[in-house]
């Protein structure tokens, strides 16, 4: 599928910028819930709280794979780093799994949606279908790296997933 990377004005009619994650946060709606698809070590999880969430859904196979966390915890250890992390926040539950699997199960409506799992277009695209039937109405739905690949040079597919959801 070619990439198509242009997106037309009345696209982004009611779209709004945010300089990062962190200024972001500041406009989710408080005391919603949440779904994180790919959190890795619950560092942005833990950002969420300070939304005062209802819940936040945390999914994720658990088996770091990342560079940057293997000095925090090793792939046996990853489950419980993040279970610990958490232990003091009963709104946070942990959805061991991969997202194809879990989310399918899940029963309710979530506020924020955010989608950091695998980043190629399979993986980026079903995530995104998946996920828009437990959107809430006025939901929101972010993306992770929605670039064209990584410092490895990883080829992502957020970009077109993100533009091809938004030409339907």
């Amino acid at each position: 599928m070619p990439l198509k990377t242009l997106i037309s004005q009345q696209q982004l009619n009611y779209a709004k910028i945010y300089s990062n994650k962190f200024e972001f946060i500041k406009h989710i709606p408080q005391n919603g819930n949440i779904l994180e698809i790919g959190t890795l070590a619950g560092d942005y999880a833990e950002l969420l709280l300070a939304t005062k969430p209802l819940s936040i859904d945390l999914v994720d196979v658990f088996k770091a794979n990342d560079w940057r966390d293997l000095n925090r915890f090793n792939k046996d250890e990853h489950f419980s780093f993040v279970k610990n992390r958490f232990k003091n926040h009963p709104e946070v539950t942990l959805n061991k799994g991969y997202s194809h699997e879990v989310l399918p199960t899940l029963n309710k409506k979530y506020d924020y949606i955010y989608i950091d799992a695998n980043h190629d277009y399979e993986h980026a695209s079903r995530d995104l279908e998946l996920s828009l039937p437990l959107l809430a109405d006025g939901g929101i739905i972010g993306f992770n790296d929605y670039i064209y690949d990584d410092a490895d040079y990883i080829v992502y597919g957020v970009i077109e997933t993100v533009c091809e959801f938004l030409d339907k």
